[in-house]
């Protein structure tokens, strides 16, 4: 119960350690966003860019705290519930334990009135022997058997006690099975939020790459093959920022402006 305690709460602080990690993503991405305006404050196809990142960082950040309320919610909600169960099963422990120990007791009872009768034969036997007279034999024997009869009563006593005693430990022992399916099923549902975090994850990383492609205008030819260039480079993300298209075939690059042709498939620029 305890390893089953311990490892839901580090499954909690694995899962509180990410959304950490995702926070400081997110504010790398917001610092590299804030540089981009910088750079392309004057421009407004980087205007039309920075409004689709910061309505796309919204809605990560909208869907980033919503996740964290629900995991501090559901966080919350499965700590008390283990709290209660955990209560419950030390309670139907302690009662376990307290039937044992009836059962012990009730057990040590009738050890000893095992013994009291091993004694009271032996004393029947001294007294066959003490009393040679029938009256006398009689009169023991009367006794004898009232003796027995208060003796056998007790031992149906006892075990009636024995059948109750066994009949309580066996409902604790079923609502001691209850409160482990509880905890099976808490630990469950904790490892389908950690999938919903890695479902996050990939959706981020997918807008990442989305955000350093470069998309070229529909019909224009020199905008679409330099796309294409772009876009193989294996380090596109400074390329694709710095080329800002004005016109059919003219650009902006950085502080420069450039004039790009298409010869033999190839792309010609007046810029080295």
């Amino acid at each position: 119960m305890q390893k089953d305690i311990s490892k839901l709460q580090n499954d909690i602080k694995n899962v509180t350690i990410e959304k950490d990690r995702m926070t400081e993503k997110n504010s790398v991405l917001n610092e590299s966003v804030e540089v981009l305006k910088a750079n392309l404050a004057e421009n407004e196809a980087y205007k039309k860019l920075v409004t689709q990142k910061d309505e796309i960082i919204n809605e990560l950040q909208q869907g980033l705290n919503n996740l964290k309320l629900e995991i501090d919610i559901y966080k919350n909600t499965t700590q008390k519930e283990i709290k209660s169960l955990f209560e419950k099963y030390q309670e139907k422990s302690n009662e376990q334990q307290s039937t044992l120990l009836e059962k012990s007791s009730l057990d040590l009872k009738l050890k000893e009135q095992k013994i009291e009768c091993l004694n009271l034969q032996n004393k029947v036997i001294t007294y066959e022997k003490l009393i040679c007279t029938s009256e006398d034999i009689n009169t023991k024997c009367d006794y004898l058997e009232q003796t027995v009869g208060i003796l056998t009563g007790e031992k149906a006593k006892l075990e009636k006690d024995l059948e109750n005693a066994a009949g309580h430990i066996e409902k604790a022992e079923n609502k001691c099975y209850d409160i482990e399916n509880k905890l099976e099923k808490s630990i469950q549902q904790i490892k389908m939020k950690e999938e919903q975090i890695k479902v996050f994850k990939n959706v981020i990383q997918d807008l990442k790459m989305k955000l350093h492609t470069y998309v070229p205008v529909k019909g224009d030819i020199i905008d679409n093959k330099l796309a294409e260039c772009l876009n193989k480079l294996p380090d596109s993300q400074g390329m694709t920022t710095m080329f800002i298209r004005e016109s059919e075939g003219v650009y902006k690059f950085g502080s420069k402006r450039i004039v790009i042709k298409l010869e033999q498939d190839k792309i010609i620029s007046n810029c080295n």
